[in-house]
């Protein structure tokens, strides 16, 4: 799976945690995005950043699945 981060000016200073499955996996950087091997079932993925969190994200994937998600705006307070 990739995770894309759009390249925006406004909250573009912040680093953007990526949670899969309630794990912290990684940070994104705006205009970066990151490669993220998951094993084949279902698994939930969320950025957030302090009381910023995005909606959850449910995957059902399958041992030949790529995904690419990606996110642009700011998340929402939680």
């Amino acid at each position: 799976m990739i995770v894309r981060r759009l390249d925006r000016k406004a909250g573009g200073l912040y680093n953007w945690s990526v949670f899969v499955d309630d794990e912290k996996i990684g940070v994104l950087k705006n205009g970066c995005e990151q490669i993220i091997r998951l094993d084949p079932g279902e698994h939930s993925v969320f950025i957030k950043h302090n009381q910023f969190k995005s909606e959850i994200v449910p995957l059902d994937l399958l041992p030949t699945d790529a995904r690419t998600l990606e996110c642009g705006e700011m998340p929402v307070p939680i």
